[in-house]
């Protein structure tokens, strides 16, 4: 997209500021100025100033780009050149935004689109709406995104520009994608390709099938997503772009790294080495950590090596972090610091052990500030939304008063009495429409109250893991260190306790993390198989299960919902996975634990519901227990017996309420428990609803 914003002409007579200051040295010296070569003068320097912040952005030196733009800036407020001011305001945008300034880059997008509004500019319009648009999907802003892709994509098919729909296309596609929302995700992204396929253009073509491919891998599709992947590579090859060919090559390894198949996986990552000359500078850095982490992986588990020519784990780490430093690319950088981390702590080396430790808190610092930056700037565009809103409906209120006043008026003149009945009932209207303003006011009080109580309690979570997480890591390293000498038991016993207390802690905030994430998802609307669900519930649960050695029963044919399938994966896995849990202790535990664990699981339609029940022959419930057992953080067995932070019932609770459900159960101590819950019959998929869906989108 940074190609669209910046100027079409960027490459035509680009020049260096030290080339241009020297061009121009001798009619400043000599004092030939008319008034066209200062013009030509300011333009020729505001054109070298903005081509080496181009060149120092693409090598993400950001602040001195930053400062060359600004001094672009001046130039061109200077000479009042519109189209420079409206140019310079999208790079000052996008330069912004890669450095986590979101307010600034909103503040730049909208002064470019004001200026191109005025000069009637419909590119840069188009340019700089969708790059707000852009902005709006960085910060998590789906619904403002897809608004502002929308009006771009209006503006690209008036100016009749397929290229500018098919990228935006591609990137409603993309948002929909993050939403969940396969069938819109994929509706557009066919458009975009049927665009492309008209157009005869080969790298356009492999973009946008590299992207469906993208899209397919999200939603599970595998083997589809390989034939539009393997597609988009030929053609990438064919054109010849290796920088495309490398990113597309790690990307397949990577979708055949999801699929279990390592030996294409390091096929495809090999292949790509080939090209790591012209390779995006991330991406290879990415890419030598990876190989790192597979040969450490093969140390360990002392398997032969089948890649003579390929380096040590930690030649790869090496290689991977010093890009990683020099790119600034702080995410791959914590992941190779942890790396050396743990290397060093394995190895028994504390004094680098703690220095890796120290640098990976820093940047975690970072990446974490990057993060909550873009939290503020989402509530703070949401503020000047709703009081833009407000604004609005101030001044239509406003407007209607007085219109209002004058009809009374009319009236009273025409007519007395009914004049005298109409002011009587304006006066009502005036009292009710108050007390309604201060009704929707104090609803909207309570909104915003809500909202800013869930996302303290979120960002309370987030902020307390940081410090946890230290406190856990610098517990082992004193282990390590002077546990050995500590001849007192006592003491060896009180670290222990601090180690147990930190870990437990840390689960019980990523369980918060997670109960409080639930308010921010909406309920989905895909068609998702009760069946499928349950089978991969089986499979993430297979380990407990055979441990366990419990059976898990369920009909071959159970329900379709429209739902979205992440909450019926966490319902059904917080039930199963309590009742594989609750079962299955001692062989002479007086409450019969000791039996194997079975699971039964079932639906039904009763009435207009749709019930389904998970029944485990465990521990049971007591009924003192009936009331609060939903509550959370709740727990009705002691944590010596059972692990668990108690907020798997409370996420299950507040799931089933989402789609307008509930949950409940029948338990007999020491005999068994079974949970049922149930939706609307709403939600429930006709026989022919599969069939009218699918050809809707066809």
């Amino acid at each position: 997209m940074e190609q669209t914003l910046h100027a079409k002409n960027f490459w035509l007579d680009k020049f260096t500021p030290l080339a241009c200051l020297l061009f121009w040295l001798p009619c400043f010296l000599t004092g030939q100025s008319n008034a066209g070569q200062a013009v030509s003068r300011q333009e020729e320097i505001f054109r070298a100033l903005r081509n080496s912040g181009y060149e120092l952005e693409d090598q993400n030196k950001l602040d001195s780009a930053r400062y060359f733009y600004e001094k672009a800036l001046e130039i061109a407020k200077t000479s009042e050149n519109q189209y420079n001011l409206a140019t310079i305001y999208t790079d000052l945008a996008i330069i912004s935004r890669k450095d986590a300034d979101y307010v600034s880059c909103e503040k730049y997008h909208r002064t470019a689109l004001e200026i191109a509004q005025k000069t009637c500019d419909r590119e840069m319009v188009e340019d700089n709406t969708h790059g707000i648009g852009y902005l709006y999907e960085i910060i998590g802003d789906y619904k403002n995104a897809v608004s502002f892709y929308i009006e771009a994509l209006s503006l690209s098919q008036i100016r009749g520009e397929k290229e500018g729909v098919i990228v935006t296309l591609q990137n409603i596609s993309k948002t929909y994608m993050q939403l969940n929302i396969r069938d819109l995700a994929l509706k557009n992204i066919e458009q975009a390709k049927s665009l492309a396929v008209e157009m005869h253009n080969d790298s356009i073509m492999a973009n946008v099938l590299h992207d469906y491919g993208e899209i397919l891998v999200h939603f599970g599709e595998n083997e589809n997503a390989l034939e539009k992947l393997q597609t988009a590579l030929k053609t990438y090859e064919k054109v010849g772009y290796h920088r495309f060919i490398a990113s597309s090559l790690v990307y397949l390894g990577d979708v055949y790294a999801r699929m279990g198949k390592q030996d294409l996986t390091l096929q495809f990552f090999d292949r790509a080495l080939k090209f790591q000359e012209a390779m995006d500078p991330y991406v290879l850095a990415d890419l030598y950590f990876k190989l790192g982490v597979y040969e450490i992986e093969k140390k360990q588990k002392r398997e032969a090596r089948t890649r003579p020519n390929g380096l040590s784990g930690r030649a790869y780490f090496e290689k991977s972090l010093a890009i990683a430093e020099s790119h600034k690319f702080k995410d791959i950088h914590l992941k190779n610091a942890t790396r050396f981390y743990e290397m060093a702590n394995s190895d028994g080396q504390s004094g680098e052990a703690l220095k890796w430790l120290q640098v990976a808190a820093d940047l975690k610092s970072e990446i974490y500030d990057v993060e909550k930056t873009k939290s503020i700037a989402e509530m703070h565009f949401k503020y000047k939304t709703a009081e833009h809103e407000r604004t609005l409906q101030a001044l239509e209120l406003k407007q209607t008063r007085w219109t209002l006043i004058a009809a009374v008026a009319i009236f009273l003149i025409i007519i007395g009495f009914l004049g005298f009945i109409a002011k009587i009932s304006a006066r009502n209207n005036r009292v009710l429409e108050t007390k309604n303003r201060e009704i929707q006011h104090q609803n909207t009080a309570l909104t915003e109250s809500n909202n800013v109580l869930r996302q303290y309690a979120y960002v309370a979570a987030h902020d307390l893991k940081e410090p946890l997480r230290t406190i856990c890591s610098f517990i082992n390293l004193l282990e390590i260190k002077i546990g050995r000498k500590l001849d007192d038991p006592q003491a060896t016993e009180y670290m222990q306790f601090i180690s147990n207390a930190a870990k437990r802690m840390n689960v019980l905030l990523t369980d918060l993390l997670e109960y409080s994430s639930i308010f921010h998802q909406k309920p989905g609307a895909d068609i998702i198989d009760s069946k499928l669900v349950l089978d991969e519930v089986c499979k993430n649960l297979r380990t407990l299960a055979e441990t366990k050695k419990a059976e898990i029963i369920y009909p071959d044919v159970l329900p379709k919902l429209i739902i979205n399938r992440i909450h019926l994966v966490q319902i059904f896995q917080n039930l199963v996975g309590n009742a594989l849990k609750f079962t299955n202790g001692r062989p002479d535990d007086p409450f019969g634990r000791g039996r194997s664990p079975v699971v039964q699981i079932q639906a039904k339609k009763e009435g207009r519901e749709i019930v389904f029940s998970v029944k485990d022959n465990g521990v049971g419930i007591g009924e003192q227990h009936r009331e609060k057992i939903f509550n959370l953080f709740f727990r009705a067995h002691d944590v010596k017996d059972f692990e668990g932070t108690g907020i798997g019932l409370s996420i299950c609770k507040s799931l089933t309420e989402k789609y307008g459900g509930r949950i409940w159960f029948q338990s007999v101590e020491n005999q068994g428990t079974t949970f049922f819950f149930s939706f609307p019959e709403d939600i429930l998929v006709k026989e022919n609803e599969v069939e009218n869906r699918l050809s809707k989108v066809a």
